[in-house]
């Protein structure tokens, strides 16, 4: 675990540096700026990672010599990187749910992955006109181009014209149907617009992520393009999916919520469990449903938008009670994983039925087999997200302490321990975070006690940097869930009118 954690801190640090160096521009960048570098490049080459230390040569020669291929270098080397984080990740989380199973009662032989569907193939790409063809293309080499171009000037070049020129970008992919490229260079705009309005919520490491991806998806489909690979740019373009499936009505229960405020946005996530569909397979599954809110005025809280009415007629805080609710007039997009997301059509209902009559026990059962299985099926990709590959957890007689040591400015950490297994459970030192904090600390002071354990926590496990990183969203009593994310703060309902008036 030590050798671990020291190969994910050099790994963090290298990124780091390279953010540094794309927000500052590289044409800008001395050789002594790159000394940091170099010294932990050696430490990666003294480990035997040896392709990855000559992605990081390659980049700091290019640098020094001021070559033209000096942002595709850099790009190239923080791909590695990306992909060896996930390599790491994975192995220590596989390693992770193994140790904690052979601790346990759990029969790790049992442990079996869910079938990935291969889902739609599209085709459309390939076969639009020659003459689309070819503007798809130009397009494609033009983004890669001006990314590499930001790179090699810095963001402290950029100006409006860069948004907009990004913002055209973005609407043309979003025409083209390349909905992940889209939505990436959403991201991308968003932060330049940040730094360029000297924001406080910019984040350098979000926007070299995301201007990253932006890069690796334009040269990624402008090959497949040319290759007429159908398969390839269905998974770059986001459009291999399988079409939802509609469902005429179907009764859920809401576990955990989710709940995010970033800016001006405000985010919620409900996790619900199928407690009766007229299809006996739906039974049981988890679902997902998400709703974002514009935020005009900081003033107001995240859970006062839960009391807006809907479209639909109803308000979207019936989703955190402990009741059995009916939704109509939806569909579900399945994953590969077994669940799927809830969409609401425009002439759906929500409806509260009253208490879940099998009471909420069922749900207390979790097994980590399956875990164990996706982790150690999954084939790492540059595009993938730490977060992408989430697993719902159910922690018994569990304990937490903060860990300071490893805090920073933006993020508490409290290390939880529950079943074999030790997580992060990371918190916003921002007003998002409050809540689910207070929570934290509580339980940290509780005292143990055979007599009277603790209700289970239910959450969220992805992995980053060669450890379990934990979301906690509720404790589950006899009563149903506590959300731990959600505050109990009354709502000033006329502000919140009010501010949607501005």
């Amino acid at each position: 675990m030590a050798e671990v954690e020291e190969i994910a801190s050099t790994l963090e640090n290298l990124r780091g540096r390279m953010v540094e160096l794309v927000v500052r521009g590289l044409a800008s960048v001395a050789p002594g700026d790159l000394s940091p570098l170099e010294l932990l490049t050696d430490s990666y080459e003294r480990q035997g990672l040896v392709h990855i230390t000559s992605r990081l040569r390659a980049m700091l020669r290019a640098i020094t010599s001021d070559t033209r291929g000096a942002p595709v270098a850099l790009l190239s080397a923080y791909t590695s990187l990306h992909v060896f984080e996930r390599v790491l990740s994975l192995e220590a989380a596989a390693s992770a749910w193994a140790q904690a199973i052979a601790a346990g009662d759990e029969d790790e032989d049992e442990a079996e992955a869910v079938a990935a569907s291969p889902g739609a193939v599209n085709t459309e790409l390939t076969s639009l006109p020659a003459p689309e063809q070819k503007k798809l293309a130009a397009l494609l080499e033009e983004l890669a181009r001006a990314i590499e171009d930001l790179v090699r000037t810095g963001l402290t070049s950029a100006t409006e014209a860069t948004r907009q020129k990004l913002d055209v970008s973005f609407k043309e992919a979003s025409r083209m149907k390349l909905l992940r490229l889209g939505a990436t260079l959403r991201y991308v705009n968003e932060e330049v617009g940040r730094f360029l309005a000297h924001s406080e919520a910019f984040s350098a490491k979000r926007f070299v992520f995301f201007t990253h991806r932006a890069w690796l998806l334009a040269r990624g489909l402008a090959e497949a393009l040319a290759a007429k690979n159908d398969r390839v740019l269905a998974r770059l373009s986001g459009t291999g999916a399988r079409d939802p499936l509609p469902v005429r009505s179907i009764d859920v229960v809401t576990l955990g919520v989710f709940a995010r405020t970033v800016q001006n946005t405000c985010t919620f996530e409900f996790r619900l469990r199928v407690v009766k569909a007229e299809d006996p397979a739906l039974v049981g599954r988890s679902l997902v449903f998400g709703l974002v809110f514009g935020r005009k005025s900081a003033d107001i809280t995240a859970e006062a938008f839960l009391h807006l009415p809907q479209p639909q007629k109803y308000h979207p805080k019936i989703f955190s009670e402990r009741m059995v609710l009916t939704v109509t007039g939806a569909a579900i997009a399945l994953d590969e994983r077994g669940g799927g997301r809830l969409l609401l059509g425009p002439k759906g209902t929500v409806t509260q039925q009253g208490k879940l009559a099998g009471g909420w026990e069922p749900y207390l059962e979790w097994q980590m087999g399956p875990a164990l299985a996706r982790a150690r099926a999954l084939v790492p990709s540059p595009l993938d997200l730490p977060n992408e590959l989430q697993e719902e957890v159910v922690l018994a007689d569990w304990s937490c302490k903060e860990d300071r040591a490893r805090a920073t400015p933006e993020r508490r950490i409290f290390a939880v321990t529950a079943a074999g297994l030790e997580l992060d459970a990371v918190v916003s030192t921002g007003a998002d975070g409050k809540t689910l904090a207070g929570h934290l600390e509580a339980h940290a002071k509780r005292k143990p006690s055979a007599a009277k354990p603790p209700a289970p926590l239910y959450g969220l496990v992805h992995y980053e940097l060669g450890r379990l990183v934990l979301t906690p969203l509720a404790t589950l009593g006899p009563d149903g869930p506590l959300h731990l994310m959600l505050s109990n703060e009354k709502i000033n309902l006329s502000a919140l009118l009010g501010s949607l008036q501005l």
